[in-house]
């Protein structure tokens, strides 16, 4: 290249030509070559040719510019420093991204108190033409021109708490699923005065359920039945209660009864020393009517059929097992020789250590020869008891 990084030209080496020598070609068309190369770079004054790049004024001014006269043409100082101070506008003046506004007033304003918006642009507005506030009802409002080209007026409200259309829509929606919520709620209540619920429920409180009434007047001897707790197999007759039943001038008492048509069975539990009547059987019986004082021993019949096969011995199992390790006692109350009502003697068997074939789950019985005929069985009744 011609020139270095700093502008400077300088030849090439080649040039240099010395006395006494043949100049070879190289040495005298390298160096015009170059210089051509280097002629061709500058910017002429006349301006013949236009720039190829751009221009590093290197912090130097460039002086005695003209005005401008065409858009393309650069502006001096003095031409920018009219304009600013005698700004002329023939249409709308928007003032993009400023933040400031205070900071950034067009100098020169007719208000220089206004302040200014960015105008509209987007393919469904219309830009603002003005705007202001109504002194007699404090609305704010701006003007526009529609697409017909009237002006138009649009008002604000006045300052206070309003809602958008969206938290107005959002506000409906939330509302109308409380409303959805509260009938659902409302349709599975059950009514004070009566209802039918379809489904089970559930009383998580130690106060649990109470159901009561107010009698009129009653007279002594009367029996006044109060509200009851009824399970019914709905077309199917069957059907169960508990409640009280009062009879006047006496006591109260608890009934439990199950009834299917016209049959019915109840219990009544009294108060004081009253029994439980069972209305099918009467009074109800307690372990304390029996005749032991020891509650843990129980007594139950056994009756056997001992075949005279096998040698007349027979094994049998307990109804129930008494306690482990213990053994009841067996006694003998009756017997009968099959069908024939002869008697018979058939006894307990006893084990190969001489002791009685019992234990507290069965016990084996040996059949006599007795009277009779020996081919017959035997059906044996003992009563057996013990501890469980």
């Amino acid at each position: 290249m011609p020139y270095d990084t700093n502008g400077n030209y300088s030849l090439p080496t080649i040039y240099y030509a010395i006395s006494g020598t043949v100049i070879n070609p190289s040495q005298h068309n390298t160096p015009f070559e170059d210089v051509q190369a280097a002629l061709n770079r500058p910017l002429l004054r006349d301006g013949t040719a236009p720039m190829s790049g751009d221009l590093n004024a290197n912090n130097h001014k460039v002086t005695n510019l003209p005005n401008g006269t065409s858009d393309s043409d650069a502006v001096n100082y003095g031409q920018l420093k009219n304009a600013l101070n005698n700004p002329t506008f023939s249409g709308e003046v928007s003032v993009p991204a400023v933040t400031d506004w205070a900071a950034y007033q067009a100098i020169g304003a007719k208000d220089a108190d206004a302040r200014y918006v960015q105008k509209a642009s987007g393919a469904n507005d219309y830009p603002a033409l003005s705007a202001g506030v109504q002194k007699s009802s404090g609305s704010p409002w701006f003007s526009y021109v529609d697409a017909a080209g009237t002006t138009q007026w649009t008002f604000f409200q006045p300052a206070g708490d309003y809602a958008t259309n969206k938290a107005l829509s959002t506000e409906a929606s939330s509302r109308a699923s409380a409303d959805t919520n509260l009938q659902d709620q409302v349709n599975n209540r059950v009514l004070k005065d009566g209802d039918t619920m379809n489904g089970s429920l559930i009383v998580n409180s130690f106060s649990g359920i109470t159901a009561e009434a107010t009698p009129g007047t009653a007279n002594n001897g009367d029996y006044i039945n109060y509200p009851a707790f009824i399970s019914s197999s709905a077309g199917r007759g069957g059907h169960a209660f508990m409640q009280v039943q009062e009879h006047v001038g006496d006591s109260f008492s608890f009934l439990a009864a199950v009834a299917n048509g016209s049959s019915s069975r109840y219990l009544r539990m009294g108060l004081g020393s009253s029994r439980i009547n069972d209305s099918s059987f009467g009074d109800l019986a307690y372990t304390s009517d029996l005749p032991f004082s020891d509650k843990s021993l129980r007594w139950f019949v056994v009756r056997e059929n001992v075949s005279k096969s096998n040698g007349g011995r027979s094994s049998h199992t307990f109804p129930s097992a008494f306690a482990a390790g213990s053994v009841p006692y067996v006694i003998p109350v009756g017997s009968r020789e099959g069908n024939n009502g002869n008697s018979s003697l058939p006894i307990i068997d006893i084990d190969s250590n001489g002791n009685l074939a019992i234990s507290n789950t069965g016990m084996t019985l040996y059949w006599t020869t007795g009277t009779g005929n020996s081919n017959l069985n035997a059906w044996l009744t003992y009563m057996v008891g013990g501890y469980f």
